[in-house]
């Protein structure tokens, strides 16, 4: 009975910064139906398995972050926010994450009282006193102070620093993922970072999705127009794979049993090392017009509140 699918294919990865081509070869489709043999170990046997399964999604989480600072944010023009806090100014045990998220979460509405088109990403770990802080990179221009940001903050000290190079962005995009990554232990089931709602992703189409099949080939003919480029390829070890045959169709078919060593009885059963492959191009065409313009937070305009002048006409 055929368990799992190894297919060649075509990625395409379109940022708002770049356009990435990768092609995939013996890529592992998930399997709607397992072999109860084929299963992977289940938390309560295998603790090196569920480690494993853990340290990719922080993988994830740390592609994640990057994705969307890099998709949301002027490279040149962005602000990198600190918030601690203060235990005497604010009620409730900020060494709870839920406590403290709530606290933020109403920093966020207030600054959304105060500014249009606010966007943030901020990740989060704890101070050398348990209580939890925050890392930030928003869309304030620089002529947003430290100090009108502390006022609607309220809980405590505050740093900001501008970001106007390249080099300087990518240092605090590192420096968002670490302070995520210091958080590594707490964060299981949980999400590792916060962000605004109105945040741009990338874009995948893929050649072997039929959904796709129109807009990949489109896209794809728009690329060849410019120059491709080859950046890096990669492996990633699957387990062992072995020719066999579907019994009630009689089809071939490779069965791979992911994440085993290959042993001196599995190559006897025919069994060889399986890996993908994984290469990584980069494309001069940018799609551009895929994403909408950044725009700065603006501040809003200050409502005033006319009082009703007393009418002197008399009433009946």
């Amino acid at each position: 009975m055929r368990t799992y699918e190894l297919i060649d294919g075509i990625k395409v990865k379109i940022e708002r910064n770049r356009t990435q081509i990768i092609d995939c070869k013996n890529m592992l489709v998930s399997p709607q139906k397992r072999h109860d043999n084929d299963k992977p170990p289940s938390k309560s046997n295998s603790g090196k398995y569920t480690e494993y399964n853990y340290r990719k999604r922080i993988k994830k989480r740390a592609d994640k972050i990057k994705e969307l600072c890099y998709n949301n944010f002027d490279r040149n023009n962005a602000m990198f926010v600190t918030l601690t806090f203060d235990v005497h100014s604010v009620s409730g045990d900020m060494t709870d994450r839920k406590n403290a998220h709530a606290e933020f979460k109403l920093f966020i509405k207030r600054i959304n009282d105060h500014f249009d088109n606010f966007k943030y990403i901020a990740t989060f770990a704890r101070q050398k006193n348990n209580v939890w802080h925050y890392h930030m990179i928003c869309n304030f221009d620089i002529d947003v102070t430290g100090n009108q940001i502390a006022d609607i903050w309220k809980h405590g000290f505050i740093s900001t620093s501008f970001i106007s190079t390249e080099q300087s962005f990518k240092n605090r995009v590192e420096y968002l993922v670490k302070n995520m990554k210091e958080s590594y232990s707490e964060l299981r089931g949980a999400r590792g970072y916060l962000n605004s709602q109105n945040m741009e992703h990338s874009i995948v189409i893929s050649s072997w999705r039929p959904e796709h099949t129109a807009e990949f080939k489109n896209v794809t003919d728009t690329i060849m127009t410019e120059s491709v480029y080859n950046t890096y390829s990669t492996k990633k070890r699957l387990g062992v794979v072995r020719n066999a045959v579907d019994i009630k169709t009689g089809e071939e078919y490779e069965q791979l049993i992911p994440r085993i060593e290959l042993t001196d009885k599995l190559k006897e059963s025919g069994f060889s090392e399986c890996e993908a492959s994984y290469t990584y191009y980069s494309a001069s065409y940018k799609f551009t017009d895929r994403f909408e313009p950044i725009v700065m937070a603006t501040r809003k305009p200050k409502k005033f509140r006319h009082k009703k002048k007393k009418s002197n006409t008399p009433t009946n």
